[in-house]
């Protein structure tokens, strides 16, 4: 079989070398198809091929990017172009700026690593067209991504994904060839840090500066410096674990840097104890992402997403309500989300609203209301993702860090651990327990496999979910307009809700189950029960 990207004078030595080394099923897998454009932009394994992340898909990438600035009429405005720690982010960011001055197009291009809420931020406050972010978050070494934001500062949605995949699409090799990389004009991301750090400062609503100690880490990515000023300026005696405070690519102590798996807390709990710490506090490698534990008894306790949103809204409405503001504020959640904390702002008399995964569509709250006399306060997802006003349109783990240090003050004055707070929120709200889990499917046809697993839900669970009756189910593939997903919800007779939808970046189906009422244990039961017979039907 004649290979792709054998051409040395379009791919080079190295590649050409690495395509002609790959065994048939590395070659199947790198060359099927081409890597999507999609409202995220690019994400996947860092190799050659057109289904992987490398130089060649970041050009297409980029060129197609220009043609849409171009297509806009927006040379003059530009794009800002920012990168995280990871191999090849700093390469793939120069690519962008190279294919930028080619077009004639004006661009910014950081001088050092930023986290992805600073590049959010700087699209807006530069008043460019649109930004580029090489990053790909939370996920493991060899991988890597290209995130796009539009001029609101959030991401793109799917009619210009559209247009960049359909510009992608057209560009051939010959196009690729002759664009020369060059060395990008360098732009002190200073001139932007000072205003973003100053906006994000201005959200803290509690003014208490009593000294506590703290465990910080950035998981060795690029929220370092920011935390510590905020740490600093917030009078928090702070620790950061030696191991994961500087920048590494490698995340050695953290293969899977993902602060959702409990397990990534190790080190920091080991260092809190050794300091007598209290709290700890951990960011993702781009600070997108932002988690805590807090120490309970004797021992530390991870709380998750869904219970840092509550607790975060918890202590917001608390605060607002002793300062006399009004309840003009908005809090926005997506639909597989737990709905403690709609329940929280409800009761506070707050309006909220449900919309699809994803801070690009959480944000489109924010962008609408910059329009009416109304104040976006909050908006967040089960997966540890916070957007606090409207300072950052995405998610900031940094603006929550602030946020997290504010509350645990204003708890702890009123003699209250964090598991206090949710003890008191269950109290008034009731217990709501939450059992989340992925199926992971794998092959070449792992997509096949998942889409025919939620098929097969469609069609086999109208009325029941196995043996219990369903409620009200809504499957939003029936949606219309923005709303249309590949996502289905039940809510079953049992008190049980379980939301199902195809991870966008992954081969795998991602299960969130919820389930409310006075008795704890008995919750969990069920809800350990329905999971076992969905795992065992998927497999």
């Amino acid at each position: 079989m004649k290979r792709k990207w054998t051409d040395e004078s379009v791919y080079g030595k190295d590649t050409v070398t690495r395509v002609l080394s790959m065994s048939n099923e590395e070659y199947e897998a790198a060359f099927d198809g081409n890597l999507k454009f999609g409202t995220a932009g690019l994400r996947g394994y860092m190799d050659a091929g057109t289904n992987r992340m490398n130089v060649f898909t970041v050009k297409k990438a980029a060129i197609a990017i220009a043609k849409w600035i171009k297509k806009n009429n927006a040379e003059d405005r530009g794009v800002v172009i920012g990168y995280d720690v990871r191999h090849n982010s700093r390469d793939f960011a120069k690519i962008t700026a190279s294919v930028m001055e080619y077009f004639n197009i004006k661009y910014y291009f950081f001088d050092e690593i930023v986290a992805t809420p600073h590049l959010s931020y700087s699209v807006r406050h530069l008043k460019t067209f649109c930004g580029v972010m090489v990053t790909a978050s939370h996920n493991p070494k060899d991988y890597n991504g290209y995130k796009v934001y539009k001029r609101t500062g959030s991401q793109i949605l799917e009619d210009d994904a559209e247009i960049i995949e359909n510009f992608m699409n057209e560009i051939n090799e010959e196009e690729l060839a002759n664009i020369p990389n060059k060395k990008p004009i360098e732009f002190n991301f200073k001139h932007v840090f000072n205003d973003y750090y100053r906006d994000i400062m201005s959200l803290s609503m509690y003014d208490d500066k009593t000294p506590f100690k703290m465990v910080y880490s950035p998981y060795n990515g690029c929220g370092e410096k920011t935390a510590k000023k905020i740490l600093k300026d917030k009078n928090v005696m702070f620790f950061i674990p030696k191991e994961q405070e500087f920048p590494d690519p490698d995340f050695t102590t953290i293969p899977y840097p993902n602060p959702e798996v409990k397990e990534t807390f190790s080190l920091a709990i080991d260092l809190a104890e050794k300091e007598n710490a209290n709290l700890i506090v951990v960011n993702d490698p781009d600070a997108d992402r932002m988690s805590f534990a807090s120490r309970e008894g004797k021992i530390f306790r991870i709380f998750s997403g869904n219970e840092i949103g509550a607790i975060l809204i918890y202590y917001l409405l608390l605060v607002r309500k002793e300062r006399g503001l009004t309840t003009n504020g908005r809090i926005v959640k997506t639909i597989v989300t737990d709905d403690l904390g709609i329940e929280i702002a409800r009761d506070f008399g707050y309006k909220t609203f449900e919309t699809l995964t994803g801070f690009k569509n959480i944000s489109v709250f924010a962008n609408e209301l910059d329009a009416k006399d109304e104040e976006f306060i909050f908006g967040y997802e089960e997966s540890i993702g916070y957007e606090i006003g409207s300072v950052v349109r995405d998610k900031d783990g940094l603006s929550a860090l602030l946020y997290v240090v504010d509350a645990y003050r204003y708890f702890k004055n009123k003699n209250m651990t964090f598991q206090n707070v949710l003890e008191e929120i269950h109290q008034n709200y009731g217990y709501h327990i939450e059992n989340n889990f992925s199926i992971y499917f794998e092959g070449v046809d792992s997509s096949e496999k998942m889409n025919g697993v939620m098929k097969e839900f469609r069609e086999d669970f109208v009325d029941r979910l196995f043996d219990i009756e369903v409620d009200k189910r809504k499957d939003y593939l029936l949606e219309t307009g923005s709303m249309k997903t590949n996502a289905l919800i039940y809510n079953l007779k049992n008190g049980i809700k379980i939301c199902m939808r195809p991870s966008g970046t992954e081969p795998k189906l991602k299960i969130y189950m919820y389930g409310v009422g006075d008795d704890k244990e008995k919750i969990m039961i069920e809800l350990n029960k329905l999971r076992e017979k969905v795992e065992q039907f998927a497999k």
